[in-house]
């Protein structure tokens, strides 16, 4: 939607200051490949959360004797748009830009081993060295949706890398600061988001449960059968768990149950409706057998205490 009088259209308009740390002076490819791609992924996020609406960002006077940079984003919708939630889209903006700036970071220039659902309006994105991290799940969604946002990113510090003078990069908003230092520029300037994005077809839940052990492979690794509620089949990942296994280490009778973190993966219809069945993957065997007289049953949604 356009607004060519913007006099007559409602906005809603939040700050970011970005710093490039080092020399008061700046290469100029590296400055312009860095604040068009902060304008182009702020302008990206605002359409993408704020539908029908016209966003432009506006550059401050520099504060004397840094190189610091203040800028203004002004989301502008027509006033029959208004809600109380639009009231605050600048401010949105801002906050999923630093979100998915921390994921980035977080990766370290690797695609994630994992993203899952944490509860509470949270997702874990889980990075190839099995460090967790839980973020808005709205950030997650936009990232890992998006390739063109990490494309963004990848510009950002392609040209900071190239200009030797650049220490590290800040940016900050009232939801906080992200730093990243030249060490990291490598990994941030490494697309980690294909361009088909991850697969959005399906919904993914991690949960901590206890599963009843009705069918073990005691010497391969096909599917495990259990009960959760009814008769499941899983693929258990724990590979020092199954060694124990095949070993003879780990010894099983009937009514036993593993404690476990358990992923579920429900595929999506193109209107986002689940297609049964699920797929089940235990991740992790997270204790000892139990035996039926030690039963403590627990079904825990991973990330809640």
């Amino acid at each position: 939607m356009a607004f060519p009088h913007q006099k007559h259209s409602v906005e809603s308009s939040a700050n970011l200051t970005v710093r490039f740390g080092g020399a008061s002076q700046i290469d100029a490819e590296a400055l312009t490949a860095a604040l068009g791609g902060i304008v182009e992924i702020a302008k990206i996020l605002a359409s993408e959360t704020t539908p029908e609406s016209h966003a432009k960002v506006i550059i401050k006077p520099p504060k004397a004797g840094s190189f610091e940079i203040a800028l203004s984003m002004i989301v502008f919708y027509a006033p029959q748009l208004f809600t109380k939630d639009n009231y605050h889209a600048a401010k949105t903006v801002y906050e999923i830009l630093k979100d998915i700036f921390e994921i980035k970071k977080h990766l370290s220039g690797e695609k994630p081993k994992e993203v899952s659902d944490g509860g509470n309006g949270q997702s874990v994105v889980v990075n190839q060295s099995g460090e967790r991290k839980n973020v808005s799940k709205v950030s997650v969604k936009q990232f890992f949706q998006n390739a063109k946002l990490d494309n963004c990113i990848v510009q950002i510090f392609t040209g900071l890398e190239r200009d030797q003078e650049r220490k590290d990069f800040d940016i900050e908003s009232e939801y906080g600061p992200v730093k990243i230092k030249r060490g990291e520029y490598s990994n941030m300037a490494k697309p980690v988001v294909d361009e088909e994005s991850l697969d959005t077809d399906k919904m993914s839940q991690t949960v901590n449960v206890q599963l009843l052990i009705k069918k073990p492979d005691l010497l391969g690794n096909s599917r495990w059968g259990f009960v959760f509620d009814k008769n499941i089949e899983a693929e258990i990942e724990d590979k020092e768990f199954l060694e124990k296994v095949h070993k003879g280490e780990v010894k099983l009778s009937a009514g036993d149950k593993i404690p476990c973190r358990m992923r579920i993966d429900v595929a999506l219809d193109e209107q986002k409706n689940p297609i049964p069945p699920p797929v089940y993957t235990v991740l992790q065997v997270t204790g000892e057998i139990i035996s039926p007289d030690e039963d403590r049953d627990i079904l825990i949604p991973d990330g809640a205490n």
